[in-house]
């Protein structure tokens, strides 16, 4: 995948699965569905809540990024994503704010796994 590109995927609506390396070749060009993250959206575009909005612009986030726009929809759909994109592109934020807006509207334990793979 070529720096700076983002890739995220539902896991139950995909039968495509990241290479063994996790990571592909810059020459591969993007698959044809995968969606055009747009650098224009906003949090609130992606549906996420005013309450988080406001968070992320308190936290210096001013726009999603490219994994944010993939992933963020789709977890909000309450369904999963596996997201592969570069250290510091905002993986964790296109997790994290799915989950938050999840517990903000039903507060409950227990509400999520994150598996994260040691190096």
């Amino acid at each position: 995948m070529a720096a700076g590109s983002a890739q995220a995927s539902s896991s139950k609506n995909s039968s495509r699965s990241p290479s063994p390396s996790g990571s592909r070749s810059s020459s591969v060009p993007p698959e044809p569905d995968s969606p055009d993250p747009s650098p224009s959206k906003t949090f609130a575009e992606l549906g996420v809540i005013p309450q988080l909005c406001e968070a992320c612009i308190s936290l210096g986030f001013k726009k999603p990024t490219p994994i944010q726009v993939e992933a963020i929809p789709t977890a909000l759909e309450g369904r999963d994503i596996i997201g592969l994109a570069q250290t510091g592109s905002g993986k964790t934020a296109a997790f994290s704010l799915p989950i938050l807006q999840g517990l903000w509207e039903k507060p409950q334990p227990f509400f999520a796994l994150v598996l994260a793979p040691t190096r």
